[in-house]
């Protein structure tokens, strides 16, 4: 049995039995800007945060607003701490922790929260807005030496992840640098639609409809499914095939439901959803359960539960988010993964080729983008473009994998040779190739074709 529980309160929601294999825990549910006032105490006014922990204790987070500063408080509190806040909300499995044996697996405990985080942290950005970022600086395990910190976000060949965190921690918004003063170990993942793995996890990230792009993420851990489709506008009488994807038989669904059906009418462009909306979504994915999420700053307590009520009569297994609400379940067997799935970056190497004519250099990639970051290729890149060579032509025509990794090799060979005022042009891509060309905004640094050249 899955419990819901308000953190104050003594509300109990079941979803299902067996398969679930995460524990997931919302930090902050407020979409736009923090909301914190006598009445948004149910829900909470911190900005996007979610938890999850696997059985193996593999730590992912998705959005980095306001709520992870709690969440990273939380993370070094010592055992005896959690095992008192636990006692004072009561979040547990009614009926199951009571009879449990003291000796309990390393899987139950990472479950339950009750054992230590390990060093490996992995933020998953949706995207770069103000209220999924602006709690980064806040979080205080990034400053201790010792943790690594893995950061993935939006591929944006005009402006990068390492850019736009440290860009917001500058001398004129914030004491702290981080260079300087985060300890921890950071690695930065610029990602566009990808699958991959983390520990016992697959992670997938498809594109969303939002202002300056947004990624949508499904977890998936043995069975159990969370998907994560914050910050997207439907397009009327249709559906978004990439959240369909993502939310295809979640047991957990959360979705943009920041205005009613009412106010939409009044905030068309904007870049959110209504829980009408996510309800025929849910519906069409087959979900589990609908949470909604990225609540308006001007929505306070009662409004949002009036929200929710009318929700509930369309789709009863239907929650609204809060801040402390956690989902988790104790499986005695982890499930297996699923067949199919893919590892991040496992692909075959093949050679990129390099010809020079007059004053244009010729760049015909393999099937794989990656081959670009060899440092046999970088080398003799680097050397030409101190030769005098005025262009850089990128022919695809031999792409076929995409990856994320792929299309930072591609981003950052472009960017030096804009640092050396190359001229690039990339041509003869295919169809896939070039929508994620599209998301990763490179038409901003670089010449890219109208259309696929085949």
């Amino acid at each position: 049995m899955l419990v819901f529980t308000r953190l104050g309160y003594n509300r109990h929601y079941t979803v299902g039995e067996g398969r679930w294999n995460m524990r997931v825990e919302v930090w902050g549910a407020r979409g736009s800007v923090p909301s914190s006032h006598a009445g948004n105490v149910r829900y909470g006014g911190n900005t996007s945060c979610v938890e999850i922990r696997t059985r193996s204790n593999d730590h992912i987070i998705l959005d980095a607003g306001t709520g992870i500063r709690r969440l990273g408080v939380r993370m070094l509190k010592g055992l005896e701490e959690i095992a008192e806040l636990e006692e004072k909300v009561d979040f547990v499995v009614e009926g199951f922790l009571q009879n449990i044996k003291s000796e309990k697996s390393e899987p139950l405990k990472a479950l339950e929260g009750t054992i230590e985080y390990g060093n490996d942290i992995h933020l998953f950005l949706s995207h770069f807005h103000w209220d999924h970022i602006q709690g980064f600086p806040f979080f205080i395990p990034a400053y201790i030496p010792g943790k690594k910190l893995n950061i993935y976000g939006q591929l944006k060949t005009d402006h990068r992840i390492y850019d736009v965190l440290r860009g917001q921690m500058g001398g004129t918004y914030f004491p702290a640098d981080m260079d300087r003063d985060m300890g921890a170990e950071k690695f930065f993942h610029e990602i566009v639609e990808d699958t991959f793995r983390i520990g016992d996890a697959i992670v997938t990230s498809r594109y969303l409809n939002h202002p300056q792009g947004c990624l949508g993420y499904r977890v998936q851990c043995g069975e159990m499914v969370v998907a994560y489709c914050t910050d997207s506008e439907h397009a009327e009488g249709s559906f978004d095939d990439n959240i369909l994807e993502l939310a295809d038989g979640a047991d957990i669904f959360f979705y943009d439901c920041q205005y009613t059906p009412d106010e939409y009418e009044a905030k068309r462009g904007w870049g959110h959803s209504t829980w009408e909306q996510g309800i025929k979504l849910a519906r069409e994915a087959r979900a589990e359960k609908l949470v909604m999420f990225h609540h308006d700053p001007e929505h306070d307590d009662d409004f949002i539960s009036r929200m929710e009520k009318e929700a509930r009569k369309h789709f009863p297994n239907l929650i609204a988010a809060h801040e402390g609400m956690v989902l988790a379940d104790f499986p005695e067997n982890a499930t297996p993964d699923p067949e199919g799935l893919i590892e991040y970056g496992a692909h075959e190497e093949k050679e990129t080729s390099i010809t020079k004519n007059a004053d244009i250099l010729k760049v015909e990639c393999g099937a794989n983008l990656e081959t670009l970051a060899a440092g046999h290729v970088w080398e003799k890149l680097y050397s030409y473009f101190h030769q005098g060579i005025t262009k850089v032509i990128f022919d695809c025509r031999n792409v076929r994998d995409a990856s994320g990794k792929g299309l930072v090799a591609l981003a950052d060979t472009i960017r030096i040779a804009s640092d050396s005022r190359v001229e690039t042009e990339i041509f003869n891509t295919n169809r896939v190739l070039l929508r994620k060309l599209d998301i990763a905004r490179f038409g901003q640094v670089t010449t890219l074709p109208r259309k696929t050249d085949f």
